[in-house]
């Protein structure tokens, strides 16, 4: 129980440092993610989750398109952020 604990606070930490940068743009918000149910999970080609679920609902409460950017490992995703 405490890696979901972390997971959800690098989650929330990571969305608190994306929203304010990407307000000001029309482009699609990126969201990386990597397959950890139940926040991110892939049925067939949808993917699905509670973080995935949660970013959909910020995305239509800003009225912005949101692209998910599924990666193997959470360190790549980490990095996808950096970039």
């Amino acid at each position: 129980m405490n890696i979901l604990k972390r997971i959800a606070l690098v989650f929330l930490t990571l969305l608190s440092l994306a929203l304010p940068a990407t307000a000001q743009s029309d482009d699609p918000m990126v969201f990386a993610t990597v397959h950890r149910p139940p926040f991110a999970d892939t049925k067939g080609d949808q993917i699905t989750g509670f973080s995935i679920d949660l970013m959909r609902a910020i995305a239509d409460e800003l009225g912005r398109e949101v692209v998910f950017e599924p990666n193997e490992r959470f360190g790549d995703m980490l990095g996808s952020v950096r970039a």
